[in-house]
């Protein structure tokens, strides 16, 4: 017999934390995107200060976890989402 298998690609997310977001302040939100399997996630994180263009760039979606992004930042942000991220 000869069969295929195909595994679906990740969704590739981005949490960005505020600058004094304590540790794993994103735990729970991580722990609900790793229950997803169909498609899965891989999860990052990052801190909003220093967030650019090039953290953005791959990601399928960005999530501002409590994080109000610095105006560089707010400029990649809306490239970002114009260039058809989520």
């Amino acid at each position: 017999f000869h069969f295929t298998a195909s595994r679906a690609e990740a969704v590739r997310v981005l949490v960005v934390e505020g600058a004094e977001a304590r540790a794993n302040a994103s735990l729970y939100l991580r722990r609900a995107l790793a229950v997803g399997d169909r498609p899965p996630f891989r999860v990052e994180v990052r801190r909003a200060a220093g967030l650019g263009a090039a953290d953005l760039a791959g990601r399928d979606v960005v999530v501002l976890h409590d994080a109000p992004p610095a105006p560089g930042a707010a400029r990649a942000l809306a490239d970002y989402v114009r260039g058809g991220g989520g």
